[in-house]
């Protein structure tokens, strides 16, 4: 099998990621964004674990790992050597990164606990749509589209549950990039820059390795 480039972009909550992947994606037509849990709620009709773990709220942590390297082997089938993907969050445990194609670019935004909280602070969920809207950068858009009624706050943007959901993936994180770090390009950039220098730094190392 001819595996496409793979870039991964992760952080833990409030990151930053879900932004800068679309900025990202919005400047490098040719990349093909993978949100792996949107893929695997696709899937749960063809394996049925799936269904079980999303009905109990496990979704994100109870794949086993051959079960995700199965779906993910799937989905790049129809890929070549020519393509490059950008990898949503990437693998989630040090055992999916085992068995998972190595990415050719690991990209962590780094973030403090405080901004992430104070960030989350000002997050809200369309509760039709499904988009996420900051109520201060995207104050004039949440007027034009007319949604203010619609927002809602996450409920694990709760500042307990954001400190321990951050503790958890700083955990998880620690294993992965210590798995990788002899084997690919692991960047760290700082989450707390402007976004615009934050794009452009990774427009730079994604462009490095194309």
């Amino acid at each position: 099998m001819n595996t496409p480039k793979i870039i991964v972009i992760t952080g833990p909550p409030s990151s930053g990621k879900t932004t800068q992947c679309s900025l990202v994606l919005d400047e490098l037509k040719y990349l093909h964004r993978l949100d792996f849990d949107k893929l695997l709620k696709s899937k749960q009709n063809e394996y049925p674990i799936i269904k079980e773990l999303r009905d109990r709220g496990k979704l994100k942590s109870g794949i086993p790992a051959d079960v995700v390297k199965s779906i993910f082997d799937e989905y790049v089938s129809n890929k070549t050597e020519e393509d490059a993907i950008l990898f949503y969050r990437g693998p989630s445990t040090v055992d999916e990164a085992v068995l998972l194609p190595t990415p050719q670019l690991f990209i962590v935004l780094s973030i403090d606990t405080n901004t992430a909280i104070q960030r989350a602070s000002t997050r809200r969920v369309d509760e039709v749509s499904g988009v996420t809207y900051n109520l201060i950068h995207d104050e004039q858009k949440i007027k034009e589209l007319g949604i203010a009624h619609r927002l809602k706050k996450r409920f694990g943007d709760d500042s307990d549950l954001l400190k321990a959901r951050i503790e958890r993936h700083k955990a998880r994180m620690e294993l992965i990039v210590e798995y990788y770090s002899n084997k690919t390009v692991v960047e760290t950039i700082n989450g707390n820059a402007p976004q615009k220098d934050i794009t452009e730094k990774i427009i730079e190392l994604v462009n490095k390795i194309m």
